[in-house]
């Protein structure tokens, strides 16, 4: 079996107490853990609207393979009935000239950048906690929070 692991493999355990940490201890706050969780649903919007418009039907099919079915390309050109390389360029795009051109990512990122770049994770976060703890105050949310 030469370059996969046995199935006595261990892995190294860094912490080996872990179990004696109180379950009451968090690593973050509450009013962190929401901003958290609202940036994650932001982000999964974000990208389910991408995959719907930024890529073509061809793109869309081969991502939506690839990630959320979790088929190998292999599998994916099995399925399409086109070679193992096509399905690569549809999702990767090909170098021409030196450069990258097209390619599902390279659409998926550009979207995504326009999409959640105006307001950084540190912005966000800090706009959130800072609503959260002005609502809980009394007074209205600031205007420039993301949505």
């Amino acid at each position: 079996m030469r370059g996969r692991a046995s199935d006595d493999a261990r892995r190294t355990v860094y912490w080996p107490d872990m179990e004696r940490v109180p379950a009451t201890s968090a690593l973050w706050s509450a009013a962190e853990d929401a901003a958290r969780q609202q940036l994650a649903r932001r982000r999964a919007r974000a990208v389910r609207l991408a995959i719907a418009t930024a890529l073509t039907a061809r793109q869309r099919e081969a991502i939506e393979l690839y990630f959320f079915e979790g088929l190998s390309q292999q599998a994916i050109a099995r399925r399409l009935g086109v070679s193992q390389q096509v399905i690569h360029r549809r999702i990767h795009g090909a170098r021409r000239g030196g450069r990258q051109v097209g390619g599902a990512l390279a659409r998926l990122r550009a979207a995504l950048r326009r999409e959640l770049m105006p307001v950084s994770h540190d912005t966000f976060f800090e706009l959130e906690i800072g609503n959260e703890l002005e609502t809980e105050a009394g007074a209205a949310p600031r205007s420039d929070a993301a949505p």
